[in-house]
């Protein structure tokens, strides 16, 4: 069975009446900008490291404590379940010394961090909790301390993050329409079935990741495709 959504009073977006081609028709694209590392770099800066990017799911994360770790364009984050219900996210990174203070990629019922390297301990929300030999350190500097956070939302049972920290509201970056089109779907009721990944290499790698999901009110799949090619040069 297929499920198919009901769109309701939705504008019609695809069809013989909707234009889905530019009116100046084919054309030839070079090959740099998928191969020029100081353009990638201006990307990562500008655009994807500012954008909110899929880290997860929603069901990775059910009760709180549990958390994943999420790795993009040279930033590692983790992201945790509140008491609360709420979810929050912080870059994995320790104010001691700076390595990564959560080892695990992904865990559950976590009350605490311990940073592997010097014994420092942070809260779930990434607050420093205890120090060694706290003595040696200038209390003004350890006042407050805590790995620098990111914005965390959910929407269509998915986990957001925005490494920056700074953005607009998510569901005003996804946009009216498209919540409503993808809206129908109801994807925050349901669940991964399976996970497919490809590396293709070693100059171009291309990531492909396929979730299949089952509505469990009428047994009905629906698969959501995330696809990332990365351009290496040799």
């Amino acid at each position: 069975m297929v499920h198919v959504p009901t769109r309701g009073d939705n504008p019609v977006r695809l069809g013989p009446t909707v234009p889905n081609t530019p009116e100046y028709g084919p054309s030839k694209m070079s090959r740099t900008p998928y191969t020029d590392p100081v353009q990638f770099e201006l990307e990562r800066e500008r655009v994807l490291n500012k954008s909110w990017l899929i880290a997860g799911r929603t069901e990775d994360i059910p009760n709180a404590g549990d958390f994943i770790s999420f790795e993009s364009h040279g930033e590692t984050v983790v992201i945790t379940r509140q008491p609360d219900g709420a979810v929050l996210g912080f870059h994995n990174v320790c104010q001691h010394r700076g390595p990564s203070f959560v080892t695990e990629w992904k865990g559950c019922g976590a009350k605490k961090f311990t940073c592997p390297y010097h014994g420092w301990t942070y809260d779930t929300t990434g607050k420093v909790t205890s120090v060694p030999e706290r003595i040696d350190f200038d209390p003004d500097h350890l006042r407050d301390l805590r790995a620098p956070a990111i914005k965390v939302d959910e929407w269509g049972g998915f986990l957001w993050v925005n490494i920056s920290g700074d953005a607009v509201p998510l569901r005003e970056w996804i946009g009216e329409d498209i919540i409503n089109d993808l809206g129908e779907y109801h994807m925050e009721d349901m669940r991964v079935l399976d996970i497919v990944e490809d590396v293709i290499g070693p100059d171009i790698l291309v990531y492909h990741m396929t979730l299949w999901l089952k509505e469990p009110r009428t047994d009905a799949f629906v698969s959501w495709h995330q696809d990332s090619t990365y351009f290496g040069l040799s």
